[in-house]
């Protein structure tokens, strides 16, 4: 049985808290029960509970977390943390030269098979939330969560979860004065070299068609992106979500760009910048920086790696009835404004896109009652 199905036989979820989280899954990524937390309609011990009950697998208690040794987190290699999204526990006491590690899918025997041979010693698969793995192998290895994993928007965060804190709860403490004798003022540092230029991979209708054959939400993003090769210089998918701009996809012409920079990157919306003025008004925005210190604009480019500022900036809402999910950006380092051709081009395949998210979302619930 899967997990929906058994969390409304027992009435833990009802069915419109079912359908919020498909929703939610196919816009935001992430396993069903990490949207089902998100959204405040299931704790995160409740959900490893019924995990371990759907797979059949003992369940990782957030204690065990807690309790695993440095001797353990030393012996486990943090490469194979981030590619089998596990984490160590310690030695199993039911099974003699085991390892216990907690597992985002303990049922991919193949990957427990190439862990086990690669640790050298049996492992014992244990079912935990993604969400919690994440925090730990953030907490004891440094693998940084992905933004989108980074939201625990009803507070249900692990003890200690304080990725978001800037400073302590009683004001900043500032260091005591020091001086400095005088010094001459540093050279300021080159800027990157100009963009390479590409040639367009695919035109409107192939993009088109790429979004109403997607399977799966990172293909629309993909789609978007295909689009944007040779068009613009640099061009960026972003998700959002609590009054955020999360890094999703990313085209540049710079090879220094890296797609894990850009999916740390989170850029607030509230105040006056490019990306908040397509989310306000649901539509296109076409021009410069709406402030003379533009700080949501500079650190967008600083992420991009950009040679010269762009004059004019393109942002376009992708939007799911009401609500813009997607805002996607773009800009040309080489010419001063973007051509209205791919203005237009961008437009209409944002709205595409849109009908390919609703096709997803209706797949997802039609799945879920046929369960």
């Amino acid at each position: 049985m899967k997990l929906g199905t058994l969390l409304l036989r027992d009435a833990v979820i009802s069915l419109g808290q079912l359908e919020a989280a498909l929703r939610a899954q196919v816009l935001y990524g992430g396993k069903l029960g990490t949207n089902l937390v998100e959204l405040g309609f299931l704790d995160l011990d409740a959900l490893g509970a019924y995990l371990g009950r759907v797979t059949g697998t003992p369940v990782a208690s957030r204690a065990q977390f807690e309790e695993t040794s440095a001797a353990t987190i030393g012996q486990f290699e943090s490469n194979l943390a981030e590619l089998y999204v596990a984490f160590p526990l310690g030695d199993d006491p039911g099974a003699p030269g085991g390892l216990a590690v907690a597992l985002a899918d303990p049922t991919d025997e193949t990957s427990i098979d190439q862990l086990a041979a690669q640790c050298g010693r049996p492992i014992v698969p244990y079912i935990a939330p993604e969400l919690r793995i994440y925090y730990y192998l953030e907490k004891h290895f440094g693998i940084a969560r992905k933004a989108r994993f980074v939201r625990t928007g009803t507070g249900q965060s692990e003890p200690g979860d304080n990725r978001r804190r800037t400073q302590p709860p009683h004001g900043m403490e500032m260091p005591p004065a020091v001086r400095f004798e005088p010094k001459k003022k540093a050279a300021k540092p080159a800027r990157p070299a100009p963009p390479a230029t590409f040639e367009p991979r695919v035109d409107t209708d192939a993009c088109i068609h790429a979004m109403e054959a997607a399977e799966s939400r990172e293909q629309i993003a993909d789609a978007i992106i295909e689009y944007a090769v040779g068009r613009f210089d640099a061009a960026v998918v972003f998700l959002l979500r609590d009054s955020n701009a999360f890094g999703w996809r990313v085209f540049t012409a710079n090879s220094s760009v890296s797609a894990d920079e850009i999916e740390q990157l989170s850029l607030p919306l509230g105040g006056a910048s490019v990306l908040q003025a397509a989310h306000d008004s649901h539509g296109p925005y076409r021009g410069p920086a709406l402030t003379a210190g533009r700080p949501v604009e500079a650190k967008l480019w600083e992420a991009l790696h950009v040679s010269v500022d762009p004059a004019e900036m393109l942002v376009v809402p992708v939007m799911l009835r009401t609500r813009v999910v997607n805002l996607v950006y773009a800009h040309t380092e080489s010419t001063a404004h973007v051509s209205d051709d791919h203005v237009d081009g961008i437009t209409h395949i944002a709205r595409h896109a849109s009908e390919a998210y609703s096709r997803l979302i209706k797949r997802a619930k039609t799945a879920s009652d046929n369960e």
